[in-house]
């Protein structure tokens, strides 16, 4: 192992390893006491503190006043106490910090619609979230969407008015024309100096509904985020549809107050007020799917966006929330056709693009997706979700040196994003550059230590670097964030390797117990049964195993070698026979079924495999044992 291997395993012990000591006792006279004592202190200072437990439990059976054992029992169960209300404190902090991880998928959509957070960290399982940026962007769309909407309002009533001009009285006129220029205010985002305005029509007209929809809608947007604000506009307008009961556009700033402080209820039932008068206003049955969306009442939502796009189908952003909506129901077929729907009517926002390849990626449809996500890349470089999931399906394609370079740009974008890390870490693995998918992957553990997976993968890469010690760690530390995860597969076989078959059947056990149909579970449990020489078990599980994966040439062979061990030579050279035919080059399939065709009286038979062996492979390493049974 060259340095910088050592450096980086020396770095990862700091990140796996805690540490407590207990002061030894003196040990007695009782020399078996004092070395399950010792035994119990050794653990309980290497963190085994169950282990330890269960040793002290043996003394205190045969003598519950073993005061010794007591205390330190006492010690031990702090000490495990702490540990675990540590590692539990610890894992909460770490997931109140990590708010971009993509575990609610398209869910956290709704929390950054308004949002300029422009950091995204990944961990996901997948779960998915969407980036700041497009968010960002969304609410700009939005607001022009809304623009657009009162520009429109805004010339049919004057038109209206200027039809009816000639009509009214000079006092009517003045109050018009002061209406209309708190409207130009208004609209010019002047709130204070529109709220005068209206202020000075309704002195002339208290009874005047629109200036007292207005008024409130001037009051709000001054400061939304006040209290006060918020009262006195909801005040106004509940004076104003006492006065109209059917004013829809009261009823609509009554749903957009009730929105800004998420009181969805009350949003609702105001944009259904306001619809139940205008039941043909697209943007009204907008914003009621978006308050649904931001509620997570998703097949409301969907209702909501399908009612605003029969009446308006050039709203993007009612396609693409009704896509977020099916894609949070994981309907992935219809959240396709509304993401696809978003991009034809605005193919310049990456997030259209984005979303739709994530809904063909959860299809299987990777290669489509990749497409999209390039897309995105190609519209916003800059966001580093992106990128990260662009390189995971460049991954995905085993087009590696491609993927690398990827995540390195979504890394340099963001660079503490966990997902990005740890899926560059699985690409140098791929690429067979174990000390830099080393490095990743420590850096996946250290931005977020809770992720099962970033800890598994860990292990898994420190076996590949020659460290199982380290491995063997960072697979406990696995187990405690998730108990029923298969890194005990990945422990047992290194505890087997140790030497510790009972530790190792422990796991596999429970394993077993929670997985019974899994095939590396029956695998590993068939050769762990092997190495402690019970072959009947072992053949039951390498069975199990093979019913999940018939074409898996090394459990087919352990299941041969254990019918050798049974002295049922039969069914080994029936599944050899069979191995070589799934596999050609399974060269220790060829040796062994040579040997048991010769001990089957078959001698012409394990000659002919014998031949044909070294024809295959000159270079068997049993070349000579093999040549010498020919010679005879």
């Amino acid at each position: 192992m060259n340095k910088k291997t050592l450096i980086a395993g020396a770095v990862i012990l700091l990140l796996l390893i805690g540490g407590g000591a207990f002061l030894l006792s003196n040990p007695g006279a009782d020399s078996k006491r004092a070395n399950i004592l010792k035994l119990a202190q050794d653990y309980a200072s290497q963190g085994e503190e169950q282990r330890a437990l269960d040793l002290l439990d043996q003394l205190l059976i045969a003598n519950g006043n073993d005061t010794q054992a007591q205390a330190l029992r006492e010690s031990v169960v702090k000490q495990k106490r702490d540990k675990e209300a540590g590692d539990k404190q610890a894992q909460l902090d770490a997931l109140k910090s990590a708010n971009d991880k993509l575990k609610q998928g398209l869910q956290d959509l709704s929390n950054k619609l308004s949002s300029n957070d422009s950091q995204s960290q990944q961990a996901s399982k997948v779960k998915a979230a969407a980036d700041a940026a497009a968010s960002a962007a969304l609410a700009a769309d939005d607001a022009a969407r809304k623009k657009a909407q009162r520009d429109k309002e805004e010339a049919d009533r004057l038109a209206k008015q200027n039809a009816d001009k000639e009509k009214l009285s000079a006092d009517e006129k003045a109050k018009r024309d002061l209406f209309d220029q708190g409207m130009g205010l208004l609209n010019a985002s002047k709130f204070p100096e529109a709220k005068q305005k209206f202020t000075e029509v309704l002195d002339k007209d208290p009874g005047f509904v629109d200036a007292i929809v207005r008024k409130a809608e001037s009051v709000f947007k001054t400061n939304k985020a006040s209290p006060d604000s918020r009262k006195e506009a909801l005040d106004l307008l509940s004076q104003g549809l006492t006065k109209d009961p059917k004013n829809s556009r009261a009823y609509a700033l009554q749903g957009d107050i009730y929105e800004e402080t998420k009181n969805w209820p009350e949003a609702v039932n105001s944009y259904r007020g306001a619809l139940k008068t205008d039941p043909g206003n697209a943007g009204y049955w907008y914003e009621l799917g978006k308050i649904y969306f931001l509620n997570h009442q998703y097949s409301q939502a969907v209702d909501a966006f399908q009612s605003c796009v029969k009446l308006d189908a050039t709203n993007p952003q009612a396609f693409y929330l009704m896509g977020a909506s099916y894609f949070s129901m994981k309907n992935d077929k219809s959240a396709l056709d509304a993401f696809t729907a978003a991009v034809k009517l605005k193919p310049q926002t990456a997030a259209y693009h984005y979303w739709a390849a994530q809904a063909l990626a959860n299809q299987g449809r990777d290669a489509l997706a990749l497409g999209y996500f390039e897309s995105a890349v190609k519209l916003d470089g800059a966001n580093a979700t992106y990128q990260k999931e662009l390189g995971v399906a460049y991954y995905k394609a085993g087009r590696f040196p491609e993927a690398e370079a990827t995540l390195l740009r979504a890394l340099a974008a963001d660079n503490k994003n966990a997902g990005a890390a740890f899926n560059l870490s699985q690409t140098e693995l791929a690429l067979g550059k174990t000390t830099q998918a080393l490095d990743y992957i420590q850096k996946a553990v250290s931005l977020d230590p809770t992720e099962p997976d970033y800890t598994y993968n860990l292990g898994v890469t420190l076996e590949k670097a020659g460290n199982p010690d380290l491995a063997a760690t960072a697979y406990k530390n696995t187990l405690k964030l998730d108990s029923k995860n298969l890194a005990m597969i990945n422990l047992g076989k290194i505890l087997k390797q140790k030497g510790d078959l009972d530790g190792a059947m422990s796991l596999l056990k429970t394993a077993y117990d929670l997985y019974p149909a899994n095939l590396e579970v029956n695998n590993n449990l068939g050769d762990l049964y092997m190495a402690k020489e019970l072959y009947t078990q072992a053949i039951d599980f390498f069975r199990k195993a093979l019913d999940k994966k018939t074409d898996t040439p090394l459990i087919r062979y352990n299941l041969a070698l254990a019918y050798l061990q049974t002295n049922q030579k039969d069914l080994a050279k029936s599944v050899l026979q069979d191995l070589i035919k799934l596999d050609g080059k399974y060269w220790d399939a060829y040796y062994t079924l040579g040997g048991v065709l010769y001990d089957l009286g078959d001698a012409d038979g394990g000659k002919k495999v014998y031949q044909e062996l070294l024809a295959k492979n000159p270079a068997y390493p049993k070349k000579a044992e093999v040549q010498a049974i020919l010679s005879k």
